[in-house]
């Protein structure tokens, strides 16, 4: 009875998180975020960003040890089955010129934050935080 409930807590957690992490992406995205606002506006980069290796390195500025792979994991997530259960991506602090993408498990601290920046009129991934270093 008691994993019962504890999985049905999960499930309505991750189902919460999901709308949350959802609502992240649509704000990403949005036309009228301030991050797309510009010529080159977030939503379209980060789409080409995810898709397309040579475009992702070039506008990567960080080492490749610490960038995702594969590059499509740069996006709004919920791993809802698993050993991962619980782990998501989410969409912060979206702004005219920098963007972040943080990265935890449901309840815990982020793990790391990806930061995403507008320098010279074009979008770069420019770190990666942790709480380590």
């Amino acid at each position: 009875m008691a994993v019962a409930v504890a999985t049905q807590a999960l499930a309505a957690d991750l189902a919460a998180l999901r709308r949350q992490t959802d609502a992240s992406q649509a704000a990403v995205t949005s036309p009228s975020a301030p991050c797309n606002k510009e010529a080159e506006s977030f939503s379209e980069f980060i789409v080409k960003f995810t898709v397309d290796e040579a475009f992702n390195a070039s506008r990567s500025k960080i080492s490749s040890m610490f960038a995702l792979k594969p590059v499509a994991d740069y996006r709004a997530l919920v791993v809802t089955t698993g050993h991962d259960a619980g782990y998501y991506q989410q969409w912060q602090e979206i702004g005219a010129d920098s963007v972040v993408l943080a990265c935890a498990y449901a309840g815990a601290p982020a793990d790391y934050h990806y930061v995403f920046r507008r320098q010279g009129g074009k979008w770069y991934l420019v770190d990666r935080i942790t709480p380590d270093f």
